[in-house]
C-alpha cells in the first residue's frame, strides 16, 4: 500500500509542476499586456499633445497672417485717400489751405469735385474742406472689440462729424514741408498694429509706413478722381 501511494504521488507531481508553470506564464503575460497598454496610452497622449501643439502653431500663424494683410490693406487705403486730398490742396486759392493743429488734426482745402463730377478748379463745394485725425478715444492698451472700434483714422468733410474709415491705426503724425511759394509736400507717418488674438504663440504684427505727398497746387486736371481706382 505504501508503494502504491508513493507511485501515485510521483505520478501526480509532473502534472502539478506543469500547472504551476502555466499559471506563472499567464501571470507574466497579463503583466506584460498591462505594461504594453500603459506604454501605448502614454505614446497616444504624447502624439495628441504634439498634434494639439502643431494645430495651435498653425492657428497662430494664420491669425498673424490675416492681421498682417489687414494692416497692408489699411495702409494702402490711407495712402490713397490722403493722396487724393493732398494732391489738389489749395487749388486756385489764395491764403492758407492746409492746417495742422496741436492735437494732430490735419485739415485740407482740396479741389475734389464739382457740379459736373470732375475737379472744377475751385473750392466752392463744402465737402472739399476735409479733416483727418486718429480717434481721440484710442488707448495703446486696448484689445479685442474696443481696439476694433477705436484704433482707426477718422475723416470729416465740410461741417459733418468725424467718421472712422481706416482700422488698425494706432498712431499718425504729419509734417508740413514748406517751400518759397507755400507748402511743398506733406509727410505722413503711420503706425499700424494688428489686434490681439489671445493665442499665446500668435505674434501681434506691428508696422510703420512713411508717405510723402507732393502738393501740386494749380495743376491742370484732365481726369476724374476715383478712390476705387
Amino acid at each position: 500500500m505504501i508503494r502504491s501511494s508513493l507511485a501515485s504521488i510521483f505520478k501526480r507531481a509532473p502534472s502539478d509542476v506543469t500547472h504551476e508553470s502555466t499559471c506563472s506564464r499567464q501571470k507574466r503575460e497579463a503583466g506584460s499586456t498591462l505594461l504594453e497598454a500603459l506604454i501605448s496610452a502614454l505614446l497616444c497622449s504624447l502624439l495628441l499633445l504634439a498634434w494639439a501643439d502643431l494645430m495651435q502653431s498653425i492657428q497662430a500663424a494664420c491669425s498673424t497672417g490675416i492681421e498682417s494683410n489687414r494692416i497692408q490693406e489699411a495702409a494702402r487705403l490711407t495712402h490713397r485717400i490722403l493722396w487724393l486730398s493732398i494732391h489738389q490742396a489749395g487749388q486756385n486759392r489764395q491764403g492758407p489751405y492746409v492746417d495742422l493743429s496741436a492735437a494732430g488734426i490735419l485739415s485740407i482745402s482740396s479741389d475734389l469735385n464739382g457740379p459736373s463730377g470732375d475737379p472744377d478748379q475751385s473750392l466752392d463745394q463744402p465737402f472739399e474742406r476735409q479733416s483727418f485725425r486718429i480717434d481721440p478715444e484710442f488707448s495703446p492698451r486696448m484689445s479685442g472689440a474696443a481696439f476694433d472700434q477705436a484704433a482707426n483714422l477718422q475723416w470729416k468733410s465740410g461741417a459733418g462729424n468725424f467718421q472712422p474709415f481706416i482700422t488698425h491705426l494706432i498712431g499718425i503724425r504729419h509734417e508740413l514741408n514748406k517751400g518759397r511759394s507755400g507748402i511743398r509736400s506733406i509727410s505722413t507717418r503711420l503706425q499700424m498694429r494688428g489686434r490681439f488674438t489671445g493665442l499665446k504663440r500668435g505674434a501681434v504684427p506691428q508696422r510703420s509706413f512713411v508717405f510723402d505727398f507732393p502738393v501740386e497746387k494749380n495743376r491742370e486736371q484732365w481726369f476724374q478722381y476715383d478712390a476705387g481706382q
